[in-house]
């Protein structure tokens, strides 16, 4: 999910990444570049609604995978119960990781949208004013450049952290596998 959104924002740093490190020099055709990260922004957005699908369909899959565990249980049938429970534990995972990741992919893209917004606005600015890139305008330019890297970073760093804590979580699976079906078991008695 984050490889997406960063390949999108190392893309656009690389077509402007040319020469200086430090300071890129404004592209020869700015408002190109604007209407190209808006393309790149839409398309984030088209990415950010398949993540609402996956989390929609990934609970509804969840709330199966429950009911299913408990007639099992109730059934008298540990095997298939643990089976499900697997199940459901890997699912309520990858549920986990599809909402981080639409929460980290939404706070991006509402950065980005702001940063073009702003390096639009300024453009429109300038060219009211002066037909040439202004020292403010190539400021604008390269403040979003930098902030379209540090948020390609962020994706870098939080794609990391989440397959760190992916690890974590599959030496806990047995346990809590055991302590659901037990919790199960207890409160299915009880009716």
């Amino acid at each position: 999910m984050f490889k997406k959104l960063e390949v999108l924002l190392k893309s656009q740093i690389n077509d402007v990444l040319r020469g200086d490190p430090t300071r890129q020099p404004m592209p020869r055709n700015p408002q190109r570049k604007v209407t190209d990260l808006r393309e790149r922004i839409n398309k984030a957005i088209e990415h950010e609604d398949e993540l609402q699908q996956q989390v929609a369909a990934l609970r509804s899959e969840t709330k199966n995978l429950d009911a299913a565990a408990d007639t099992a249980v109730k059934r008298g049938d540990e095997a298939t119960a643990r089976h499900i429970l697997a199940q459901l534990q890997r699912t309520q995972q990858r549920l986990s990781m599809v909402e981080s990741d639409l929460e980290a992919h939404r706070l991006v893209a509402q950065e980005l949208i702001l940063n073009v917004n702003r390096l639009e606005a300024a453009l429109a600015d300038q060219q009211r004013t002066e037909p040439q890139p202004t020292e403010r305008t190539n400021d604008i330019f390269q403040e979003t450049q930098s902030r379209i890297a540090e948020l390609g970073e962020r994706l870098g760093s939080r794609r990391s952290q989440v397959e760190t804590s992916l690890e974590v979580e599959k030496t806990q699976d047995e346990e809590q596998i055991e302590d659901d079906l037990e919790a199960r078991r207890n409160r299915l008695s009880k009716r």
